[in-house]
């Protein structure tokens, strides 16, 4: 009777674990089904809000798939004032008179910067020589400009968070190092997109470039032109513009987009 008691109870055994095994698959089955379902559903809603997602099952594996959240932090440096110097120092010399307030210039400010110079008076024939001119004279006097207000905490903020933090500018590399070192803020970014020459065409291929073969759940430009909007719209990213920056406000709610008015408002959008 033992032996036959332990044959039955083996198999007996055998069933339960069995039971627990098929149990358990089918458990993990309709979990699966359950998850992607509510990953699509919380995919859709995302992209509906602007936000951009390589995949949806970032929402359904948080503590898996979550990736960094690359940002392009453009809007760091009011300089509008700097700019407006050295046009005001080169640009008569042409021609244009002096500006007068920064309206004035966040009105005429456009991309591609050469539209801007020949929109505000300076000649095709003397548009290469203007933008050297005054090239050299805003590096001159950048050291004059000074970060945004709160700069330095949002930076600590974002750092602190996790986020990838990327500077993308339509200045001249060599130039825009210097400004950052500068401003000691080389730490809090992970990459630098620049150009290089000082013509400020465009700055859509960099982020194309950049991106190409990049898998994140969610890219963010914040920037102060609405070039940086065509950026956004290149790599499917949520745009945040902020204001005072080189546009006017009336340029930028034409976009539709987001605005915050500070850094420090950018900090309740995100």
């Amino acid at each position: 009777h033992a032996m036959v008691a332990v044959r039955s109870g083996g198999w007996m055994r055998g069933v339960f674990c069995g039971g627990i095994i098929v149990t358990a698959w089918v458990v993990v089955i309709i979990g699966i089904v359950m998850m992607t379902t509510v990953a699509v559903l919380l995919h859709r809603w995302g992209t509906s809000r602007g936000q951009h997602l390589v995949s949806p099952w970032f929402y359904a594996f948080p503590l898996l798939l979550a990736g960094p959240f690359p940002f392009l932090l453009r809007a760091l440096l009011d300089d509008v004032s700097v700019a407006m110097q050295a046009r005001n120092h080169v640009f008569p010399d042409y021609g244009v008179p002096p500006l007068h307030d920064a309206e004035q210039y966040r009105n005429l400010f456009c991309f591609p910067v050469k539209k801007y110079y020949l929109d505000s008076g300076i000649r095709e024939a003397d548009y290469n020589e203007v933008a050297e001119r005054w090239f050299e004279e805003y590096r001159r006097l950048f050291t004059n400009a000074a970060l945004r207000e709160y700069a330095q905490k949002i930076l600590t903020h974002f750092k602190e968070k996790g986020y990838r933090q990327v500077v993308l500018s339509a200045s001249r590399m060599d130039v825009l190092k210097e400004q950052i070192t500068h401003f000691s803020v080389n730490s809090y970014f992970d990459d630098v997109l620049a150009l290089d020459d000082i013509h400020a065409r465009d700055k859509v291929f960099l982020a194309e470039e950049y991106f190409a073969g990049r898998s994140y759940d969610r890219i963010i430009v914040i920037g102060d032109t609405s070039h940086d909007y065509d950026v956004a719209k290149a790599i499917g990213a949520q745009m945040i513009f902020i204001a005072n920056g080189h546009e006017s406000l009336q340029k930028l709610e034409k976009q539709n987009q987001t605005i915050a008015k500070s850094l420090l408002e950018l900090l309740r959008i995100v």
